[in-house]
């Protein structure tokens, strides 16, 4: 049973204790499933619930372990009467001020991530506060400062070092034999020659299909960038040099994914740290909270790619990778086809682009 909390406050004649307003009892989430989620569907912004929900489940991670002292250092600046049952659980929305949110940005520093993503996570939150002020449940809407932080230069790989990581593939051991067509050195020379000419995000590796997504036949790679599908959700349709061709063969199957992945994403990239391991390329640096992380990954040939197809044809890699696509083509496809064909410039840029000596020399 809920006891509410009678503790001393110089400020308040003794027994005056307000309830929370309408929905200021409720926790930030349950604000949110109760008035926002309903709105969020009805616009059909599935990408805007995850990025929601994930920023809820930080905020309850730090504000579960941080409540009791939130109530026992701001008791006299409290306005509320709050239950012991409250002091267990998340803190009621109404009671959520700009220190808290001040605290819970640094928390997420300390925890190692980067001054964008803190300042993300708060920004979308916001939403949250301002329809609850809206709605009476806050008489004031909580505010934080945006943190500015220096953006050091993204690490590209040389073609050296992506030689050398293409030719350490000869001693993987990962994945083993127990499936077809999985061979260890097949499977990873694919991925890097793969991304190394097309430069796709690893999640989208990840949902690329035989047939639909990469067609042997026809040779042409389609693909819709999740990241952007909300803004640009129409298809990329470019065609599959040689080379790729060569490398995709030995791995191809009729039907499903192109690659075999693992259930957890994070074990696939410790098993790639193994490789850049083994190839003597690691670049590790060290984060807020200590810990080191590779800078050669997956994503690190995706530069590496729009770099050299800007050097070879200007703006081809901007195209590619999706980072400079003309708003023109785009209102045509999504009205019409809603397949946007690679204009002849970046397709002939794509087919002619130079390769490493070892891709060719150890190519299936």
């Amino acid at each position: 049973m809920a006891v509410s909390l009678k503790l001393h406050d110089p400020q308040r004649p003794s027994g005056i204790w307000p309830p929370l307003p309408a929905g200021g009892e409720l926790t930030v989430r349950e604000f949110y499933d109760a008035h926002l989620l309903p709105r969020r569907k009805l616009q059909r912004k599935k990408r805007t619930i995850e990025s929601d929900y994930s920023a809820i489940s930080g905020w309850e991670k730090y504000g579960r372990s941080c409540m009791k002292r939130w109530i026992t250092d701001r008791w006299g600046r409290l306005t509320y009467e709050i239950t012991s049952d409250q002091l267990l659980t998340d803190p009621p929305i109404a009671i959520i001020v700009d220190d808290d949110l001040l605290r819970f940005q640094s928390h997420l520093i300390d925890r190692g991530l980067t001054a964008a993503t803190a300042n993300k996570i708060l920004r979308t939150l916001d939403p949250i506060f301002a329809e609850a002020l809206r709605r009476g449940a806050i008489l004031r809407q909580p505010c934080w400062e945006r943190i500015h932080q220096s953006v050091s230069q993204p690490f590209i790989p040389s073609e050296d070092e992506v030689v050398r990581l293409y030719l350490a593939c000869a001693d993987a051991q990962w994945p083993t034999g127990r499936l077809p067509r999985t061979d260890p050195t097949a499977y990873w020379r694919s991925i890097i020659v793969f991304l190394s000419n097309y430069g796709l995000r690893f999640g989208d590796m990840r949902w690329l299909r035989w047939g639909d997504g990469i067609d042997l036949d026809a040779r042409r790679l389609c693909w819709v960038a999740q990241k952007t599908e909300r803004h640009y959700p129409f298809a990329q349709v470019v065609p599959l040099n040689d080379i790729t061709l060569r490398h995709l063969r030995p791995v191809g199957r009729s039907s499903g994914p192109v690659w075999l992945w693992m259930a957890s994403s994070s074990k696939w990239h410790r098993r790639w740290n193994d490789l850049v391991q083994l190839a003597g390329v690691s670049r590790k640096k060290q984060n807020a909270r200590g810990h080191k992380i590779e800078l050669f990954s997956p994503h690190a040939l995706r530069r590496w790619c729009n770099q050299r197809l800007n050097d070879h044809s200007p703006a081809a890699g901007n195209w590619l990778l999706g980072h400079g696509v003309d708003p023109k083509h785009r209102v045509n496809s999504l009205h019409y086809s809603r397949i946007y064909e690679a204009p002849d410039r970046v397709a002939k840029a794509i087919l002619t682009l130079p390769q490493p000596d070892v891709f060719w020399q150890f190519a299936p």
